[in-house]
């Protein structure tokens, strides 16, 4: 039978003539604190070093692999998952894209954004936005950036109205800037009778207006945000304005 002897003075156990391994762990940490902090200390900075290193300097340590910050959540799939094959396949055959949107709101005027001095701005910044092109990095052949011939704003939607007996009339909605009120509200009328723009290219209460803006690929959109943003912050006016979508989201952070 083993012996137990037990120090009361010490709160310390033995058993068959040994501690027990715990509490000798235990008890070596007390007995050196300062090598036991030192020695997770240096630990410590060596898991964070492994971790920053490769990423600041990928050619002091080779081996290890950099941290990056991948917000796209397409790359949870491989390259080659049929998924993901598929939809951007589906992408190509039906001419569809990412998409940037830009709200524009007034609160302050009783009419919303539908009066002339914040139209001429929406005007503008549909017209900028249509120039946010360059040429690929890759292919200085393709250009890349915003898609003008898709965008959905007030200044690039149909209006489609009956003209007479037998007759339909397509013009643009807003082809320039209104001048006087009147103006201002007969682009708000015209778009609430089309069904696909309330509540999308305008608010119900008409204090804002969407700007839909396609853009080649993901990679581009925060080039186009800063440029938007660098663009509004030329306005006056009382206007607020949001820059968001996926690509926006996926590509800021």
């Amino acid at each position: 039978m083993s012996e137990t002897t037990r120090k009361g003075g010490q709160g310390s156990e033995r058993l068959g003539g040994r501690e027990p391994k715990n509490i000798a762990f235990s008890g070596f940490g007390v007995e050196r604190p300062r090598l036991v902090v030192g020695v997770t200390v240096l630990l410590t900075l060596l898991i964070a070093a492994a971790a920053v290193v490769p990423t600041l300097a990928p050619k002091a340590l080779p081996f290890l692999p950099p941290i990056r910050v991948d917000t796209d959540p397409e790359n949870m799939l491989r390259p080659d998952e049929a998924v993901r094959v598929f939809h951007h396949e589906m992408k190509r055959i039906l001419s569809l894209h990412d998409i940037v949107v830009v709200g524009v709101v007034n609160e302050d005027d009783a009419d919303g954004v539908f009066n002339p001095g914040s139209l001429t701005r929406v005007y503008e910044l549909t017209r900028f936005a249509e120039t946010l092109r360059w040429p690929s990095r890759d292919d200085p052949d393709r250009m890349e950036g915003v898609v003008p011939q898709d965008i959905i704003a007030p200044s690039t939607v149909d209006n489609i109205e009956q003209a007479g007996p037998g007759t339909v009339r397509f013009e643009w909605l807003m082809p320039e800037p209104p001048r006087t009120r009147e103006e201002a509200l007969a682009v708000r009328d015209k778009a609430a009778r089309i069904p696909f723009l309330e509540g999308t290219l305008l608010a119900e209460d008409g204090k804002a207006v969407a700007l839909y803006l396609p853009i080649t690929s993901k990679d581009v959109s925060y080039e186009i945000y800063k440029r938007l943003r660098e663009k509004i912050a030329t306005f006056d006016g009382s206007e607020r304005y949001f820059i968001t979508g996926l690509p926006v989201a996926e590509d800021t952070f």
